[in-house]
């Protein structure tokens, strides 16, 4: 019956033992994830910097091209004043 009882001990201790490792896993997992969302987060934003430049930069361009294609637009219509002027 000692025996018994000293046995159940024993198995209740390496049980506890197992949980607690199991413990300190799951919070070295969690510290792990952690880091990584916070990296991903990091990656983000720096991605979303360089995307925010590169939008900048195609705005630019397109308001350039705009700007261009009205001013030949006006010039087209005054070279056309010019030439029914002359008729």
């Amino acid at each position: 019956m000692v025996r018994d009882i000293q046995k159940i001990l024993e198995t209740l201790q390496e049980q506890e033992k197992k949980q607690n490792t199991s413990k300190l896993e799951i919070v070295q997992g969690c510290i792990e994830l952690a880091n990584m969302v916070k990296e991903l987060g990091v990656n983000t934003t720096e991605c979303m910097v360089a995307f925010d430049k590169k939008i900048s930069i195609i705005k630019n361009f397109i308001v350039e091209q705009a700007e261009k294609t009205t001013e030949l637009q006006i010039r087209i219509i005054q070279l056309e004043d010019k030439l029914n002027e002359s008729s």
